[in-house]
């Protein structure tokens, strides 16, 4: 802050004040006083407002730094030449010359002629992250207005460009004949152009008329448009989508407006005129209010119209809503409900939506208390099968639950030692639950209701004590349940279950130092758990209270398995590489209770990268009993088994950061907005890394081959699977990017798919062509599109799946 000097009359006593800042010795000419190159100049404020007879007050002041600064007293003027630059509040102004007019506080700025008459030093104006380039500009401190003529500036990756800018109010800018371009070359690929624009900065822009041209040919013409340049979420038109398809016929998509008046919520309404089905109209309200509530209400309504009749109207409907009542207590809820059971699969355009085949709403409550560890859980649920027209509700399903706590915690005031009884835990849950099932009947085929009840709870006591050898598992748990089957039988199970687990890990450690290789590490980690329930079912009587007893059946199951890993070090000079070359599981169990075959199939899992480029992945699944049900582990039956080798190669490039970052066809700007429903895009982009990652600039290329075998043996028969994987990227140049994969079935000998993709980078352009021989995709995409203004585009597409409009 500066304080307040009293009136000034004349130009002697600025000049004082001028003295009074410098840092050199001045030199008194008859017109012309030389004043330092650096220091602080006073200038005028507004006059006092309400103060009879109040003039102007030197409350504000102007930094300044020149090679040559001289106070002419005939123009009461300062003059700054040579790398002049001034600073005044956030305003910074740099140019080869700038005058400084004191009587009313003006301000100009403007280059100087070279020897070929080329201006050098031409004005540039920043304030605050904003900065503005012209060959001549003006500013008035007092009222913070100004002009540049054939001024250019840059305001989210784009370019304005004008041969005259006034700053006409706060945040209000005038430009005449002016043009706007992402195209950062100087004579760019495109621009709009508009005679005459009014820029509310952070806004919109106003322009009268506006032209589009590529390069200098005009294509459209608007009399006049409005453009939002707001950051962030705001209202706006959707831009509409184009295009044409064999069921719908030509069509005009997301037609209509996005309001978003507040933070706390928005809403889309848009519609969309197919030539062949009629009608449709999507709406979505959002709300929310951070760290409370959040929902949406979504719906849709189509007018289905075929060869100029009605056939029909339908319509969905989509409710949503999460809340937290406090820290400890959360609702939350979700509804469907549609007209028809084919109205997704007919009008959604992404694959899930149209895949998916039930429609579920539920209400869910839950309620925690952290310091006990217990929590509470209510909920309703439903779920209709569209294809069967089956349903089940579940009215309630209650859930209480008592988290793993140590029955003997030590005593920390003492610090006491850790004992082997404070590893002892328990833990409680019980769960109640009402079931209402739509069934059809296997013989009449019609819709029966079926109700069923069930109440369980489970008591666990559980620990775990390590040795120098051996980790020790064991635990104990009781378990009731009350049932009342859909047949209105009751039943009550209750079981004593018991486990104890053992397992311990050995490491082998060789040192071959063989070259690079310096350390080999074999890990075998053996596991065997014992099990054992004893169960006792009643049947009749009220929930099993007063039934028939069925004989306590004990059951007993010892599950072992034995992991390996093997891993190696290298190391080049001073740089160590750890790898794991392969991975072997193999588990099984012993049920003590059969008679025949208690022996469980044996897994067997085997991964082999050897190189990171290589891997092998086998999966096998084998009978330890021949067809005579004989024990027989030395010749294990295979029953089923799948093979999965992957090759992958890379290379080229120079290792630069690529200029160009793919296609946006799956980075939809209007997909960005949770309340646009409008499709997602499916082409994936030939680019699939992140932006800002390092990918080579010229000439890379990827190439993946995958090949899978499985084979499925059954009682009489056995089935084959086998097919090969292969993709191929590359970057011919710079800006050029080709891809294409396939899948070719080897059993069925035929192509069951396979892409072709061709990207071209524009600059400010971007091109993409896909291509799809045969199979459900088949059919092709053209798109060409401005990269940063991706809805002005050009595309054409054939073929019904796959393709993505945006």
């Amino acid at each position: 802050m500066f304080r307040k000097r009293k009136p000034v009359k004349n130009a002697w006593n600025l000049l004082f004040l001028i003295l009074l800042s410098g840092l050199a010795e001045a030199k008194t000419f008859e017109h012309v006083q030389k004043l330092p190159v650096k220091g602080t100049v006073a200038v005028r404020s507004e006059s006092e407002e309400g103060v009879p007879g109040a003039g102007e007050v030197w409350s504000d002041s102007v930094q300044y730094a020149a090679q040559s600064v001289d106070y002419r007293f005939d123009e009461d003027t300062i003059l700054f030449l040579g790398d002049a630059k001034i600073r005044y509040g956030k305003m910074t102004l740099t140019a080869e010359k700038i005058t400084l007019r004191i009587q009313d506080d003006m301000i100009f700025a403007e280059g100087i002629p070279d020897s070929a008459g080329k201006p050098i030093g031409t004005p540039v104006f920043r304030e605050g992250t904003e900065e503005i380039r012209g060959l001549r500009m003006t500013y008035n401190i007092k009222t913070k207005t100004g002009a540049v003529v054939s001024g250019k500036t840059a305001f989210e990756k784009g370019f304005y460009r004008g041969e005259c800018i006034r700053q006409m109010g706060k945040d209000v800018l005038g430009v005449s004949r002016g043009i706007y371009t992402t195209c950062d070359r100087e004579n760019p690929h495109y621009h709009f152009y508009s005679r005459r624009m009014k820029v509310l900065v952070n806004d919109k822009v106003i322009a009268k008329p506006l032209i589009f041209y590529v390069a200098d040919v005009p294509v459209f013409y608007l009399p006049f448009a409005v453009l939002p340049i707001k950051k962030g979420r705001h209202s706006g038109i959707l831009t509409p989508r184009y295009g044409s398809s064999s069921y719908d016929g030509r069509f005009i998509r997301n037609v209509g407006y996005y309001m978003a008046p507040s933070d706390y919520w928005d809403a889309t309404l848009k519609a969309s005129f197919f030539e062949e089905t009629g009608w449709l109209l999507e709406s979505d309200f959002r709300y929310a209010l951070r760290y409370r509530f959040r929902g949406s209400v979504a719906g849709s309504y189509k007018d289905e119209w075929r060869s100029g009749e009605r056939i029909k109207r339908r319509w969905n409907l989509r409710l949503s809503h999460n809340q937290t009542l406090d820290p400890t207590l959360s609702f939350r809820g979700s509804a469907n409900f549609a007209s028809d059971k084919t109205y997704m699969k007919d009008t959604g355009l992404h694959p899930i939506d149209r895949m998916n085949r039930t429609m579920r709403s539920d209400l869910f409550l839950n309620k925690r208390w952290p310091k006990s560890g217990n929590s509470l859980s209510a909920s309703i649920s439903h779920s209709k099968f569209l294809d069967t027209s089956e349903s089940t509700l579940y009215l309630p399903r209650i859930g209480f639950r008592r988290a793993r706590k140590a029955i003997f915690s030590p005593d920390e005031s003492t610090e006491e030692a850790a004992r082997w009884y404070h590893t002892l835990y328990y833990s409680f849950r019980t769960n109640a639950l009402h079931t209402q099932r739509k069934r059809k009947n296997s013989l009449t085929g019609a819709l029966e209701d079926k109700n069923s009840m069930d109440l369980k709870g489970d008591l666990n006591l559980s620990t775990s004590q390590k040795t120098r050898w051996f980790n020790l598992s064991p635990s104990l748990g009781w378990s009731e349940r009350w049932q009342r089957t859909e047949d209105g039988e009751y039943i009550r199970t209750d079981a004593l279950n018991t486990s104890v687990g053992l397992n311990t890990k050995l490491y082998g450690l060789f040192l071959p130092r063989i070259g690079a290789l310096k350390a080999i590490r074999h890990v075998v980690e053996p596991r065997a758990s014992f099990r054992m329930q004893h169960r006792r079912i009643t049947q009749g009587g009220t929930y099993g209270f007063g039934g028939e007893t069925d004989p306590i059946k004990p059951r007993r199951s010892l599950n072992l398995s034995l992991n390996n890993l093997l891993q190696i070090k290298t190391q080049k000079g001073k740089k160590e590489r750890k790898l794991t070359l392969a991975t072997l599981n193999v588990s099984t169990s012993y049920d003590f209770e059969k008679e025949t075959r208690p022996f469980s199939d044996l897994r067997t899992s085997l991964s082999i990268k050897p190189v990171r480029r290589f891997d092998v992945r086998f999966s096998a699944l084998h009978s330890l009993y021949d067809q005579d049900d004989t024990f027989d582990p030395l010749r294990p039956d295979l029953k089923n088994m799948s093979v999965t080798s992957s090759l992958r190669f890379s290379g080229g490039g120079s290792g630069k950061t690529s200029e160009t970052t793919g296609l946006r066809s799956s980075t939809d700007p209007f997909l960005h907005r949770a309340s646009d429903s409008e499709e997602r895009p499916l082409i994936p982009s030939l680019d699939t890394k992140e932006d800002g990652e390092r990918t080579p600039a010229s000439g890379p290329w990827q190439f993946q081959f995958s090949h899978y075998y499985g084979l499925y043996k059954m009682a009489t028969s056995s089935r084959k699977t086998s097919w090969i994987k292969g993709s191929l990227r590359f970057n011919p140049t710079t800006h050029w990017r080709v891809s294409y994969a396939f899948n070719y079935d080897l059993e069925g000998k035929e192509m069951t798919a396979h892409d072709v993709s061709i990207y071209r980078d524009l600059h400010c352009w971007e091109a993409q062509f896909q291509w799809t021989p045969s199979g459900y995709r088949e059919g092709y995409y053209f798109l060409l599109n401005i990269k940063e203004l991706p809805d002005i585009k050009i595309e054409k597409k054939r073929g019904r799946g796959g393709f993505s409009f945006r």
